[in-house]
């Protein structure tokens, strides 16, 4: 399990997440293909990959779970600091 915490999540939220829940797809035809792209001249080799690939969630009810009206972090830091 994973707690996730992210600036664009209000302070008061937190996420608990299994990272096994989550993967990604290949969308149908779409799959990484890569190709040459050595520009003449160049003294090696280079390659490009290329694909479209979309996020897969599984038993996403079971997997995440958002925690909300948790105590603003700022408060709770000078809270601890105060009993120190």
């Amino acid at each position: 399990m994973t707690i996730m915490a992210d600036p664009d999540m209000p302070d008061t939220d937190a996420w608990v997440i299994d990272p096994a829940g989550f993967g990604m797809s290949s969308l149908k035809g779409r799959s990484i293909t890569d190709t040459d792209a050595t520009p003449k001249g160049f003294d090696g080799i280079k390659r490009m990959a290329l694909g479209e690939l979309t996020f897969v969630f599984r038993n996403a009810a079971q997997r995440l779970c958002r925690i909300k009206n948790l105590k603003a972090s700022a408060t709770a830091l000078a809270e601890l600091k105060a009993a120190e």
